[in-house]
């Protein structure tokens, strides 16, 4: 049964832990930018992963799959509304059979990124995206919640790391990492009920580890909070941690990084169509406000700057240094 977002907040509540609009530094601030630049499109749940961090639940029993049609709808819309880059999440988005198709048109308009665990384009059925990335210059951003194997096979399944590396080396053997026209970005996820560590010195032991034991090369590394709900959140509550780790997200809050968070410049559309500020929202049933509730709805028409749907998960956003999909918000001291 999914969670609804009274369900969510109630322990924000019983903790007397504040509204998270009492904490922006300037109302204004719970407001997106009149001009958005990043349409976050989620193409499926269904994954080849059953990770233990993921707030979403993707699995390969998830069958939710976005159509050309809701694509053909995105593209139109980024391109009326002056978007400038589409970020292809999931599931994993390979698992969908119209991606290289919203990539390559995608790439007609702006920047792409392409979010994925890699395990997946060793196997024959999916090789040939690597060349759809490489020709339409597609960023990959590749989850990697950790830079060793027991680590992440305790997330991910026996075997994983090592599928994940062999997907690491496809790519850099494409040019990624090394071609400065082909970005590969990696991910960090904290293994439990705390904070992700100063995200530069997280890089260099990702560099040390893969770069001179794996001969893996990459541009950056994105560290990114756990999200309190789905399946971490069930974690939590088994681990009788939810209390502390909501605590620790609320008393960790850093105005600092409220400017820049991810939702301010970004619209989400879920695999049906559906619109929320991020994808935190879409998993709460908080869809976007303004006048359209869907993409399909928003062809032809401009899109207005907007109140956030603000809720006790924006905490996760603005602890210690800040969390979004593209890493850390503000510079570490």
């Amino acid at each position: 049964m999914p969670i609804t977002v009274q369900e969510f907040n109630q322990p924000f509540v019983r903790l007397g832990i504040p509204e998270f609009a009492s904490k922006l530094p300037d109302p204004a601030l719970g407001w997106t930018n009149e001009q958005l630049a990043t349409m976050q499109v989620n193409v499926g749940y269904a994954c080849n992963f059953a990770c233990g961090h993921c707030f979403l639940e993707s699995s390969p029993q998830r069958t939710e799959i976005m159509s050309r049609q809701v694509m053909s709808d995105c593209l139109q819309v980024f391109a009326e509304n002056g978007f400038t880059t589409l970020d292809i999440t999931g599931g994993a988005p390979e698992l969908n059979p119209e991606l290289a198709w919203l990539v390559s048109e995608g790439a007609k308009l702006g920047a792409v990124m392409v979010r994925s665990n890699a395990a997946l384009l060793v196997e024959p059925e999916y090789a040939h995206l690597v060349d759809t990335f490489k020709e339409n210059k597609v960023t990959a951003i590749v989850s990697l919640p950790c830079y060793t194997e027991e680590n992440v096979d305790s997330q991910r399944g026996a075997g994983n790391y090592q599928r994940i590396l062999a997907g690491l080396r496809v790519l850099n053997a494409a040019g990624y990492g090394s071609d400065p026209e082909l970005e590969l970005n990696l991910v960090y996820n904290p293994m439990g009920a705390y904070l992700p560590g100063a995200q530069g010195a997280l890089e260099q032991d990702y560099r040390d580890l893969l770069g001179k034991k794996q001969g893996l090369v990459f541009n950056s590394l994105f560290c990114l909070a756990n999200t309190p709900l789905g399946r971490f959140r069930s974690r939590l509550l088994a681990a009788d941690e939810l209390d502390d780790y909501l605590t620790l997200l609320a008393e960790s809050f850093n105005p600092d990084t409220v400017a820049a968070m991810m939702c301010r410049s970004q619209l989400n559309v879920d695999y049906d169509g559906r619109l929320y500020d991020c994808e935190m929202n879409h998993v709460l049933g908080l869809e976007a406000g303004g006048d359209f509730g869907n993409i399909s709805e928003l062809k032809g028409h401009p899109l207005a700057a907007r109140a956030i749907r603000l809720n006790g998960g924006c905490y996760t956003c603005t602890a210690g240094s800040g969390s979004s999909c593209g890493g850390s918000l503000v510079c570490e001291a």
